[in-house]
């Protein structure tokens, strides 16, 4: 199957003029798929010619840097990073390709609903690394238009020295103790937040946003500045947020927790996809291929996070995938809903906070 689905979504390219533009265009939409040894030399061939790829993504700014730093030790290739919050980094991109300036080569965020929407606009490049194969199969798009690079548990984090009783599932959040005490990530800033709020309004209905609006929770940029938010003791309690800011916080000795909700976690895939109008094509697929190597997943799994490939372990601390309840979140459906679920958050939450 995967392969049929590689020659439809090769020939859609091919009509489409999709892969970028540039000297190395023609070698570099060629490969679809690295198979063997041989496309992957002749991909290496064409993004050194190149010289350059830039990546647009909310992986955690260290860790992103430590990536570009190895691709570059890899292949010799510079790697120009711009790093924000998924939405951000989004409507940035959505202005850019609108404008028919497209500036970065790969993007990755953690929003599969918004790279369905890519996809049907035609502005991805289907390709196919070495390990795609291996890429936990709810967390990849069957034509290699977008592929998760890593996975992210959005837990509950609290201060240990000011929050004695933590809250344990999502009702508990709505206890009245905790009024003036919680952080909420902003989900028109954080792509991670939208999946999390569209899940809950799902699961939940807006009546639980409702009573969450009646403790005035402190609405916060992203995932660093809520940590920071809980750490500093301003909010006790952050909502939901990426476990591996909690991990690092952790790891520093900061005086904060986890609770994996007891209802169940949103483990929500973080995405990678190469832009069809890349300036760098062939150094993007090649960007895409590295961000699926064994030392990057690694790396991935030492910052916090859940690797997007099988059989590497869970971070240290946190549940296997397989020992915790997964809830699902209907990422066809949000990916018409995204602004009204933005919407809905911001005249819910945000006006009344």
């Amino acid at each position: 199957m995967r392969q049929g689905s590689l020659v439809l979504a090769a020939a859609a390219c091919l009509i489409a003029g999709c892969g970028g533009q540039g000297s190395t265009s023609d070698s570099s939409t060629s490969i679809d798929d690295v198979t063997d040894q041989a496309s992957l030399d002749k991909l290496v061939e064409a993004a050194k010619e190149e010289g350059q790829v830039v990546w647009y993504t909310s992986v955690p700014s260290e860790r992103a840097d430590e990536i570009a730093k190895m691709f570059t030790a890899e292949y010799d290739i510079e790697v120009v990073v711009q790093r924000s919050g998924g939405e951000d980094l989004l409507q940035k991109f959505l202005l850019e390709e609108e404008a028919g300036r497209v500036q970065n080569d790969v993007l990755t965020l953690s929003d599969p609903a918004a790279f369905i929407s890519l996809k049907q606009d035609d502005v991805l490049t289907c390709f196919v690394p070495r390990n795609f194969d291996s890429v936990l199969e709810y967390a990849r798009d069957d034509d290699g238009c977008w592929i998760a690079t890593r996975m992210n548990a959005y837990v509950i984090a609290y201060n240990t020295k000011e929050v004695t009783d933590p809250p344990t599932g999502f009702d508990d959040l709505l206890d009245p103790k905790f009024a003036g005490d919680l952080a909420y990530i902003n989900p028109s800033f954080s792509s991670g937040s939208l999946i999390v709020t569209a899940g809950l309004a799902n699961d939940k209905g807006w009546e639980w946003f409702e009573q969450l609006a009646e403790s005035k929770p402190f609405v916060v940029k992203g995932n660093n500045d809520t940590m920071q938010t809980v750490v500093t003791g301003e909010r006790g309690i952050a909502t939901f947020v990426n476990s591996t800011y909690v991990s690092e916080a952790k790891a520093e000795g900061q005086p904060v927790e986890w609770v994996f909700p007891e209802d169940g976690i949103y483990l929500i895939p973080a995405p990678s996809a190469v832009i069809a109008e890349a300036p760098h094509p062939a150094a993007g697929k090649l960007l895409a291929d590295f961000l699926l190597t064994d030392e990057v997943q690694q790396v991935m799994v030492d910052d916090g996070n859940y690797a997007a490939m099988e059989d590497f372990p869970a971070p240290e601390g946190q549940p296997e995938i397989d020992e915790m309840k997964r809830l699902e979140v209907d990422y066809d459906k949000l990916a018409g809903e995204s602004k009204d679920v933005r919407d809905q958050f911001s005249s819910t939450v945000e006006s009344a906070s």
